[in-house]
């Protein structure tokens, strides 16, 4: 079986279209038409995009012809090295929404006590350069 039967094979298990396929593994439409119709052979980069997004098939069978189409069910994906990481923030951005809070002079004198003054010696302000969102800007220059 060629490279680009098996890509069809997987097309056709996965009930996708060459389009569909193409915008999943981040290769343009016209390289998985080429691909599917035997113009070109799928580079190393196009296999491992496949592999990458479609981690129930066998890398064996894709790239080497060997074995099942997909992985055997029997090895359970190992946790990543995130995963419980990534689990605990959800969750407690769930439970934790804050509430937006009332100034009051308390919270302001709190926040103000924080801050820290850093002293850099007296210096002269020369220009400052205002950019807006059409991209144009305005400078002032200070004036002796």
């Amino acid at each position: 079986m060629t490279d680009s039967e098996k890509i069809v094979k997987l097309l056709e298990r996965e009930n996708l279209t060459a389009k569909q396929c193409a915008d999943i593994i981040g290769i343009t439409r016209s390289s998985m038409s080429h691909i599917i119709n035997g113009r070109n052979n799928p580079s190393l980069d196009v296999m491992r995009k496949i592999l990458e997004n479609f981690p129930n098939i066998n890398p064996e069978w894709l790239i080497l012809g060997k074995g099942e189409m997909y992985r055997q069910k029997s090895n359970p994906r190992e946790p990543g090295l995130f995963d419980n990481i990534i689990e605990t923030n959800s969750l407690s951005d769930e439970n934790n929404e804050k509430q937006p809070q009332k100034a009051t002079d308390e919270n302001i004198s709190t926040v103000n006590s924080d801050r820290e003054t850093i002293s850099v010696g007296y210096q002269n302000i020369k220009s400052i350069i205002v950019f807006f969102s059409d991209n144009t800007y305005e400078e002032f220059k200070h004036s002796n």
